[in-house]
C-alpha cells in the first residue's frame, strides 16, 4: 500500500467528505462531533497536499538538472590563444574593478529580497470580524477562540496551516461592547478550512442571538455558509488586486 503523501491527503479528503455528509443529517450532539473531525481530517489533508506538491517540485527540477548535465558537451578541450603580453596600467583597472564589485552590495541580492517581501504580501488576505454584544458572553467567545484566559490586544493564534487570526483593541459599537479579530488567511488555503473553525466556535452565540457577527464592516452573518462565502470572495478580491 502506497503511503506517501499524495495518498494520505486523498485518504483524509475523503474522510473529511464522508463525515461531512453524515454531519449534514445529524442535528445533534453527533453532528456537531463530526463536523469537527471533518475540519480536523481536513487541515491534516492540506498539510499532507503541501508536502506532496513539495515532493512534486524537487522532482521535477531534479530530473531538468540531470537532462542539463547529460546535454552539457564533454571530452572538449579549447585551445587558448597566444597570451598577449600584459598591460600593467590594464590589470590595475581590473584589480579596482573586483575590489568595487566586493564592497558594493549585491544589486540582484536586494532586489530578490524586495520582491520575496512584496511576495509574501501578496499571499495572505485580511478580513475583520466584529462581534458585538455583552461583555460576558465575549468573554466566553474570546477563549473559546483563543483557548486562553490570559488575552490582550495583539494577541495571534493560528487556527490552520498559513491561517491565523489576531485579537484587535474593543471597541464600543453603537453603545455596545464588541470585540475586533482579524482574520489573516494565505491566497491559497482553501477558505473552508478558516470558516469551518471559526463557526464552530461562533455558532452557540450566534444560534442564540446573544452575539451579532459582522464581517468587513459591512455585512452580518448567521452561518457558515456566509462565513465562507465572504472570506472566498475577500481572497478572490485580493488575488486580482495584487
Amino acid at each position: 500500500m502506497n503511503n506517501g503523501p499524495h495518498w494520505r491527503a486523498a485518504e483524509l479528503h475523503d474522510l473529511a467528505a464522508h463525515a461531512h455528509r453524515v454531519a449534514a443529517t445529524q442535528k445533534d450532539q453527533t453532528g456537531h462531533e463530526l463536523s469537527k473531525r471533518a475540519m480536523e481530517h481536513s487541515a491534516k489533508a492540506y498539510r499532507y497536499s503541501k508536502e506532496a506538491h513539495q515532493e512534486s517540485e524537487s522532482s521535477v527540477n531534479e530530473t531538468g538538472e540531470k537532462v542539463r548535465t547529460a546535454s552539457s558537451p564533454t571530452g572538449r578541450t579549447s585551445a587558448r590563444p597566444n597570451a598577449a603580453v600584459r598591460r600593467p596600467a590594464k590589470r590595475a583597472s581590473k584589480i579596482k574593478k573586483v575590489a568595487n564589485k566586493k564592497t558594493a552590495p549585491n544589486e540582484k541580492l536586494v532586489k530578490q529580497r524586495e520582491s520575496s517581501k512584496k511576495a509574501e504580501k501578496v499571499k495572505r488576505a485580511r478580513i475583520g470580524m466584529e462581534f458585538i454584544g455583552p461583555t460576558e458572553e465575549l468573554g466566553k467567545l474570546l477563549f473559546d477562540l483563543f483557548q486562553t484566559h490570559e488575552l490582550k490586544a495583539g494577541h495571534v493564534k493560528e487556527i490552520v496551516p498559513e491561517a491565523q487570526i489576531e485579537l484587535l483593541p474593543m471597541r464600543m459599537a453603537k453603545g455596545a461592547p464588541s470585540v475586533l479579530v482579524l482574520l489573516t488567511i494565505g491566497l491559497d488555503v482553501p477558505e473552508g478550512l478558516a470558516s469551518n473553525y471559526l463557526w464552530h466556535k461562533c455558532e452557540k452565540f450566534s444560534k442564540s442571538r446573544e452575539l451579532k457577527i459582522l464581517i468587513n464592516g459591512t455585512d452580518y452573518i448567521y452561518n457558515e455558509h456566509e462565513l465562507r462565502k465572504t472570506i472566498k470572495k475577500t481572497i478572490e478580491k485580493e488575488t486580482e488586486e495584487k
